[in-house]
């Protein structure tokens, strides 16, 4: 019975181990292809236009200047409470985006569009008030420290 059991095993075996094999084959394009590519063929590919291939969609432009890319007309303004994304347009200031510095948490948002937008950064009994205005194009912060 065992040696019975032992010739099922390895024959089970045997056709798992062929089933991958083919499986494997005709995933990876046939037997005698090699899937792994030479630098010369990285190479090759990187350089073929992107317009031959109708799915191939351009990547966007990044400053060299700047870590991370922003959209046009937004600036970034640094206060001792956090950082604020700003941008002025018509006369009017619109906080994109905040982000507190470590231990602060913004509070009480007012991100226009307006003549002024505002947020507080809080660390403990510490608040700090940012107004962002327009002078031309540009968003300008002021910070008061608020008496509340």
């Amino acid at each position: 019975m065992a040696a019975g059991w032992l010739v099922a095993a390895v024959a089970t075996a045997a056709v798992a181990v062929a089933g991958v094999d083919a499986i494997g084959a005709g995933l990876l394009g046939g037997s005698g292809h090699n899937p792994v590519l030479s630098s010369a063929d990285v190479d090759r590919l990187l350089a073929e236009e992107p317009a031959g291939r109708p799915d191939a969609t351009p990547a966007p432009a990044v400053s060299a200047g700047s870590p991370t890319a922003r959209p046009a007309g937004i600036r970034s303004l640094t206060t001792p409470g956090g950082v604020v994304h700003a941008s002025c347009a018509g006369g009017a200031v619109t906080l994109a985006s905040w982000s507190p510095a470590p231990g602060y948490r913004a509070d009480d948002p007012e991100p226009g569009p307006a003549d002024r937008a505002r947020i507080k950064f809080k660390k403990g009994k510490t608040e700090l008030r940012v107004v962002v205005t327009c002078t031309g194009d540009e968003p300008v912060a002021e910070v008061i420290p608020d008496d509340d």
